[in-house]
């Protein structure tokens, strides 16, 4: 597993001391949530404001994994419809229309 650095990170909470304050090494990783367990839970040392990985990005309701995320949206950005998208990635129409906001 890769090493990241999370001192590029900083508190979400307004009403954390170190609101907006990257570099101030306060938020950690605390464990996984999710299902599968393949999202990182964050908190802050200071206020012990615990938050998601995702949170503010266009995979924070996504049921998929990253890659597949990822690949829906690159066929549908290449011009495929919403029906070839879901047959050549093996998700339902839904989902695509789904990773769309739609």
């Amino acid at each position: 597993m890769a090493t990241e650095t999370w001192s590029s990170r900083f508190c979400p909470r307004k009403s954390c001391a170190l609101f907006g304050l990257s570099g101030k090494a306060n938020v950690r990783p605390r464990g996984w949530i999710g299902s599968r367990k393949d999202i990182r839970l964050l908190w802050c040392t200071t206020c012990g404001f615990r938050v998601s990985e995702r949170r503010r990005t266009a995979l924070v309701l996504a049921k998929l994994s990253p890659e597949r995320f990822h690949s829906v949206a690159q066929h549908l950005t290449e011009g495929c419809g919403v029906r070839a998208t879901a047959r050549l990635c093996g998700v339902t129409p839904k989902t695509v229309l789904r990773v769309t906001g739609t």
